[in-house]
């Protein structure tokens, strides 16, 4: 026993070592109240609205955009979200994240939807 916590004890500090993060803890948890467009949300417990680390989806008031918000709107509305932000608040002062949602990353959905861009600060 005392081998394979030794073991393990080592894996972590080499993962440390060479830039792997094994784990972070959530920033922030809490449920999905309004969704602004398809890559701005805002969750209970959260002091400001979440932009959507790694994505730009088109505005809510075009086509896509439209059908890209309701869909966000149905999935993920109403459920538990978890968020890991970014130490920076993002342009229009919103905390930049990335969110996971019945174990879905929403950044990652988006862009699988063919639908996004990739987005970088």
């Amino acid at each position: 026993m005392r081998d394979t916590k030794v073991a393990l004890a080592s894996l972590v500090v080499a993962l440390g070592v060479f830039g792997v993060v094994v784990w972070n803890a959530p920033d922030y948890q809490g449920t999905v109240d309004w969704v602004v467009d398809a890559d701005t949300l805002h969750v209970s417990g959260v002091p400001k609205p979440v932009r959507l680390a790694r994505v730009d989806a088109p505005e809510a008031d075009s086509k896509i955009g439209t059908a890209l918000t309701a869909q966000v709107i149905d999935l993920f509305h109403g459920h538990e979200a978890i968020l890991w932000c970014e130490s920076e608040l993002g342009k229009y002062g919103r905390l930049v994240c990335e969110v996971q949602i019945d174990g879905v990353n929403l950044s990652d959905w988006l862009l699988d939807t063919g639908n996004v861009r990739e987005w970088s600060k």
